[in-house]
């Protein structure tokens, strides 16, 4: 496969498990959005180009603020997948027109096979989630005081996270494109 037909898909790590199993099918959970999108979100699957992947991960991030208190416990940490064959695809018209990049809609979805996971180091099929580690994009923040009992802090993803890989990175040879 030619590199400019690569793909990517920003999730969380939670889903990892699920997403080895069944590849990326049509109509999952969403991990980024409002229930505005979810009519959107049922033509099918979201891919990225490289020039996305940045815009996409911290748009998970910041739905992970909103939604969970705890990244880890809730398997809500941000990770970036690379998909080898996409399948028929359709443009992304309402991401394309809220972006600067291309988006896709894989209306039949991504089988396992064809998808890898960035660990933070290395680009490994899917099937090997178990390699990302969540906790090196967060670090916990105790800055609770001693008489606050209740409160024990909080956890705040890093300002640079290895599970978000650069354009470099983005290109590195890994199992599935091996």
């Amino acid at each position: 496969m030619d590199k400019d037909a690569v793909l990517f898909h920003v999730t969380y790590y939670g889903r990892l498990e699920s997403i080895a199993e069944d590849g990326l099918v049509r109509g999952a959970p969403k991990s980024i959005g409002a229930p505005a999108y979810d009519y959107h979100r049922a033509k099918g699957v979201f891919l990225t180009d490289v020039e996305g992947i940045f815009h996409w991960y911290h748009k998970a991030e910041d739905f992970a603020e909103h939604e969970s208190e705890n990244y880890i416990e809730d398997g809500a940490v941000p990770v970036v997948l690379r998909v080898a064959d996409p399948g028929d695809l359709v443009e992304d018209d309402v991401a394309n027109s809220e972006t600067l990049f291309e988006n896709y809609i894989s209306p039949g979805g991504v089988v396992s096979e064809d998808i890898e996971v960035w660990t933070g180091r290395e680009w490994v099929a899917v099937d090997r989630w178990e390699d990302v580690d969540p906790e090196q994009s967060v670090k916990w923040v105790d800055d609770v005081e001693e008489d606050d009992e209740e409160y024990s802090g909080y956890w705040q993803f890093l300002n640079t996270s290895p599970l978000l890989p650069d354009e470099k990175q983005a290109w590195m040879p890994g199992e599935v494109f091996a």
